[in-house]
């Protein structure tokens, strides 16, 4: 009996209000049409594309952007139909290829011959015809993102086999157009003595910006970074690190901390590292005191306010000359270089990424094996050196140094204790704010954010 009056309790009866399913989960489920659902859903994908070009590198856009636009241009003088005029096909992309990219001449040429009868026709190179077959292909997955291509993939088939014979044709089209055979070789950098003359011309600016113009040389070059890794590095990315085991002489690393780069977009933690060198004109330690001190002393620059990362987690290490904030831009990084390279008798066709290049071809030079100098231009990836490993390939670190790559040699003349009444100012806020950040409280009774990077970069400058 009880259990029937329980039954008929909890089943409504036919045609009464009561439901199993809330009203309002009723009401929200009668909300929209099936139209309106299929406009939200369009709309929520029109806002996933659109997101993905802002967040993606600005290098990306920087090369795809020109090319897209060239392919609609083409598309516009050919009369494609209207509604389709831009969509990318397979037949499409081959035709543009065959009509606009692989006979014409580069945009961007070098300096006239001098000889007249220099007249050689130049084309564009293989590298550089794949780049415009990866921009159309980018455009071609916005359209299939937003509902309005549904053609197959353009890559297979005939655009692939034009790819594959251009490949083919590329040492034939070199041989025939007299492209300088140096390029992307070993001589296409600078050897160890221009290494130092180009540090030195640098200080011989004897200004803040030459200095910045050489920290940014000699860390690219010792920590093999590329020239946008150079310009993103902010101070909280600038740590040390204690080295135990290396010789004489006390021994430490500076570590930078590279969360974004070119095969890097998704902040992996990547590190960039290097020691005091044997030859002080050329230590980019001894780079980044100068340059630093420089800023807090002659310029200045308030030093770091390191209560709160928010305070100071912005600063750059390479700024801009009126912004703490803001990093110089490409264009003034490669031309402080080509001064350099030109003042210092340097042939190469890299400029920003010169150094990386001759940094790791030194460094081998030097006797440090390619699986260190893999790991130290972040050439490898595993899972272990991604999240255990400290991932700083001594052998390279000690070789870039001027020291043996097994260890246990390093030892510096100049490496002498200078009184304290001196060291203390230099930076004279670092002993004062290390205290404040380990008792989480500063002279004045305000309080301190724990920070490791705080810690770290302040121990970098105490030492």
């Amino acid at each position: 009996m009880v259990a029937n009056t329980t039954t008929a309790a909890a089943t409504p009866a036919v045609g009464s209000s009561q439901s199993s399913v809330p009203a309002s989960a009723a009401a929200a489920k009668r909300t929209y049409s099936s139209a309106q659902l299929e406009v939200a859903m369009s709309e929520s994908i029109l806002r996933t594309v659109v997101r993905a070009n802002e967040v993606r590198p600005h290098n990306t856009t920087r090369n795809y952007a020109p090319k897209q636009k060239e392919w609609r241009e083409w598309a516009e003088e050919k009369g494609f139909d209207e509604m389709s005029r831009y969509q990318v096909t397979s037949q499409k992309l081959h035709l543009f290829l065959e009509d606009r990219v692989l006979h014409r001449a580069p945009k961007r040429t070098k300096k006239k011959a001098t000889h007249k009868d220099d007249v050689t026709p130049k084309t564009l190179s293989d590298s550089t015809v794949r780049l415009y077959v990866a921009a159309i292909i980018d455009l071609y997955t916005q359209q299939q993102a937003r509902g309005v291509n549904s053609a197959p993939h353009p890559r297979p088939g005939p655009v692939r086999m034009l790819l594959c014979t251009r490949k083919l044709e590329e040492r034939d089209r070199k041989k025939r157009e007299y492209v300088d055979r140096g390029i992307g070789t070993a001589l296409d950098g600078y050897t160890l003595a221009q290494f130092g003359q180009v540090s030195n011309y640098f200080i011989q600016r004897n200004s803040e910006v030459g200095f910045r113009d050489r920290l940014a040389f000699l860390i690219s070059h010792f920590a093999l970074l590329r020239g946008a890794n150079a310009r993103n590095l902010e101070l909280a990315d600038v740590h040390h690190l204690q080295l135990e085991g290396e010789g004489p002489s006390d021994c430490f690393a500076v570590v930078l901390l590279l969360s974004n780069g070119k095969t890097n977009q998704a902040g992996r933690v990547e590190y960039g590292s290097f020691l005091r060198n044997k030859d002080a004109f050329v230590c980019p330690v001894g780079a980044l005191a100068l340059y630093l001190f420089s800023r807090f002393h002659h310029s200045a620059e308030p030093f770091p306010n390191l209560s709160h990362s928010s305070k100071w987690y912005d600063l750059k290490v390479i700024k801009a000359p009126k912004s703490l904030t803001e990093s110089i831009d490409e264009q003034t990084h490669s031309k402080a270089l080509d001064a350099a390279f030109k003042a210092c008798g340097v042939l190469t066709t890299a400029k920003t990424h010169a150094a990386r290049k001759s940094g790791a071809q030194l460094a081998e030079s030097g006797g440090a094996s390619e699986a260190a100098v893999r790991r130290a231009g972040r050439w490898n990836q595993t899972t272990m050196e991604t999240c255990y490993l400290t991932r700083l390939p001594r052998p390279v670190l000690r070789v870039h140094a001027g020291f043996h790559q097994d260890g246990g040699s390093y030892f510096l003349r100049r490496d002498i204790q200078p009184p304290q009444v001196l060291l203390e100012r230099i930076f004279p806020q670092a002993d004062a704010w290390e205290r404040a950040i380990e008792t989480g409280q500063a002279a004045d009774g305000s309080s301190v954010e724990t920070n490791i990077a705080a810690r770290a970069f302040v121990r970098l400058l105490i030492r």
